[in-house]
Parts: C-alpha cells; structure tokens; sequence
C-alpha cells in the first residue's frame, strides 16, 4: 500500500514543503535573528554531519584519476588531501562565523565563476 507521499510524488504533483521549510527559517531569521541560531542551528549541524556535503562527495577521486603518479603512495596522499580539505572547511567555517557577509559574497562569486 502506497502511503499519501508516494502517492503524491506518483501522480507528478509538485511538492513544496521544502520552500515552506526555507520560508520558515527566513521568517525567523527576520523576526527573531537571536533565536534562529539556537532554533536552526542544530538540524543543520545534524544534517551536515549525517549528510555531509553532497557537491565534494567523489573529490578524493579526482587527484588519482587524473594523476596516477601523485596517489601511488596512499597513505601520504590521503594525509594530505585530508589535512588540506579538512583544512579548507575549517577555514570556510571560521570566515562564515567571524565575517558572515564576507564568506556569503565569497561563496557566491566562487559560485558564480565555477558554474560559469
């Protein structure tokens, strides 16, 4: 038996629970900026580590792929791609706390530049 959700999703409606969840959290935002860290905070910091970020999800891929001769000795390539690509999101992270607007101008224009 097909539950109301499958249902819905079978017969090609659209469903936006996803904007109302985006309004939501905007509405918050502007109403009460104080509280959307607390409120909003936890359910994002869940998501990303039970989601991660789906965008990198094959970069260690890429460097063996495309230059053979720099994997060859796994243990020292996985170290540094860890080491930098740790790194880097730490990075990311303390400019998105300590300078918000910096980071999300930033992000956009890297955006911008790497979508063409």
């Amino acid at each position: 038996m097909a539950t109301p959700l499958a249902k819905l999703a079978a017969a090609g409606r659209p469903q936006h629970y996803s904007y109302g969840l985006v309004l939501a959290a905007t509405g918050l935002g502007l109403l009460a900026p104080a509280w959307a860290g607390r409120v909003l905070g936890p359910p994002l910091l869940l998501g990303l580590v039970l989601l991660g970020v789906a965008h990198g999800a094959c970069d260690q891929w890429v460097v063996p792929a495309t230059h053979p001769a720099w994997a060859r000795h796994q243990g020292r390539y996985w170290a540094v791609f860890l080491g930098g690509y740790l790194g880097l999101a730490a990075l990311v992270g303390a400019l998105w706390w300590r300078w918000p607007g910096l980071a999300v101008a930033f992000f956009f224009g890297l955006s911008a530049w790497h979508w063409g």
